[in-house]
């Protein structure tokens, strides 16, 4: 976590917390990895770690699953039966994805919030854009997290959602038989505890 505690100056550590206050991951681990990150744990301190496992689904679909754990064999079993028993295969499949920052931000009026992203020098794309929900995707490059996320603070907009995300350089549309297969697999994976999040590439 670059050392820094201060979530305002380290973008990997303001988006950690985002993620891990959107799973309610407890406050004591938080904390933990906090310390571990910035060299503060004890040696008695079993600080949970961050560490991404990669996957073709079904379908063909590549996933980078991010989990939070401080005991990686238990992890690795479960992910594995998971991965198994749903005609997957653990296999890199980083390639197929990029490291961006990701924003999601509402606002009333979702033209002028795109304009003003772009405007902004920092968005290198903005899409998925959901005008039910009143929000967008704004994508960057992840030096430039915080610089949009304060940017669009200051003009007024809510920031939903921010993170370090691995974002696929091209989707893959499911056959209706791969579909339900793949939705299944998702669920396994939500039910593990020690899963934060799926990043994938299906449509």
């Amino acid at each position: 976590m670059n050392g820094e505690t201060n979530p305002s100056l380290n973008m990997y550590l303001a988006a950690a917390l985002a993620q891990a206050k959107t799973h309610q991951v407890p406050k004591s681990n938080v904390e933990l990895a906090i310390k571990k990150g910035t060299g503060a744990a004890t040696s008695s301190e079993e600080a949970p770690t961050t560490i991404f496992y990669e996957c073709l689904a079904p379908g063909n679909i590549g996933c980078i699953i991010e989990t939070l754990t401080n005991n990686r064999n238990r992890t690795i079993a479960d992910i594995r039966h998971a991965v198994n028993k749903n005609g997957g295969n653990m296999t890199s499949v980083q390639y197929l994805f990029q490291r961006k920052g990701r924003l999601v931000v509402a606002a009333k009026d979702l033209d002028q919030l795109e304009e003003d992203a772009v405007m902004s020098g920092f968005a290198e794309d903005v899409r998925d854009v959901d005008a039910e929900a009143g929000t967008l995707e704004a994508v960057c490059e992840v030096p430039d997290l915080l610089s949009l996320k304060k940017d669009l603070e200051g003009k007024g907009y809510d920031i939903k959602e921010l993170e370090i995300a691995w974002v696929p350089n091209d989707k893959v549309e499911l056959s209706e038989t791969d579909q339900p297969r793949f939705g299944h697999f998702l669920d396994l994976l939500d039910d593990l505890d020690d899963v934060i999040k799926v990043h994938h590439n299906a449509k």
